[in-house]
């Protein structure tokens, strides 16, 4: 990941153990429960970054964090959005997330084979997977889910949130 931003106003990180136990049967990609970790702010800047560190390795269908790759150039239109008013912008704009966000998808699949686009972005599902030590870089503007654990192998991951000092307080 390029960082495009100075990273001088960011304040000190909230760290999370992220855990998920098997719970599938069979893998697929969630159609709820996508959303960001902080608002988009007026100024258009990332609200700040977020560290995921594997502590066991994670493979495919493993419970690994599911993004959305470009959707961080979504929506940032200037002004304060939360995490439910993007979504929502999206689902009625965009047909891409009009079929992210629907349970009538057939063949899920298709969000992780190839492109979408939005807004002349590429956008693409990408699953995180890893060995220990192995680390993903994101902007905090990038939508998100969890994902179903279709393994018999716990998932256990660290993260850090680093906020900028402009986002809001209670939002950091």
């Amino acid at each position: 990941i390029i960082l495009r931003e100075p990273v001088e106003d960011l304040m000190e990180p909230v760290q999370q153990l992220l855990f998920t136990l098997p719970n599938a049967e069979h893998w697929e990609i969630p159609h709820k429960i996508w959303h960001l970790d902080a608002p988009r702010l007026a100024d258009d800047h990332t609200p700040g970054v977020q560290l995921f560190t594997f502590l066991d390795p994670v493979g495919p269908g493993g419970g690994g964090t599911l993004f959305v790759a470009g959707s961080h150039h979504l929506c940032n239109v200037g002004k304060f959005i939360q995490s439910k008013q993007v979504k929502k912008s999206l689902r009625r704009r965009e047909s891409y997330y009009q079929r992210l966000f629907s349970n009538d998808t057939n063949d899920r699949s298709w969000f992780m084979q190839r492109d979408g686009q939005c807004q002349g972005h590429p956008q693409r599902v990408i699953e995180l997977t890893g060995v220990p030590r192995a680390y993903y870089l994101t902007d905090l503007r990038m939508l998100h889910t969890l994902a179903p654990n279709a393994t018999p192998t716990p998932r256990p991951l660290i993260t850090h949130r680093f906020m900028s000092k402009r986002v809001p307080p209670g939002f950091a």
